[in-house]
């Protein structure tokens, strides 16, 4: 089922849920930086990374961090 965006669909439906339904103002994601596929589906669906978690774990001998995301309602501008 790759490569059909039912991960983009989705993500846009429960970020539309949670600014309509739930009032939220920013929604965020963690995503490993080794998974390239989740971090293009974070930056094409409006999310920006906001902080990088260094060496959290390790993967057959390479670091891996974590990437934290964020999206905010539109309307909403930084303080």
């Amino acid at each position: 089922m790759q490569g059909k965006h039912y991960a983009k669909d989705i993500i846009n439906g429960l970020v539309d849920y949670g600014f309509t339904v739930l009032g939220l103002d920013e929604i965020y994601s963690i995503v490993f930086s080794d998974n390239v596929r989740s971090i293009n589906c974070m930056v094409q669906t409006g999310f920006t990374e906001y902080y990088r978690d260094k060496n959290v774990t390790e993967r057959n001998g390479n670091p891996v961090d974590d990437l934290y995301f964020s999206k905010k309602r539109q309307g909403i501008v930084n303080e």
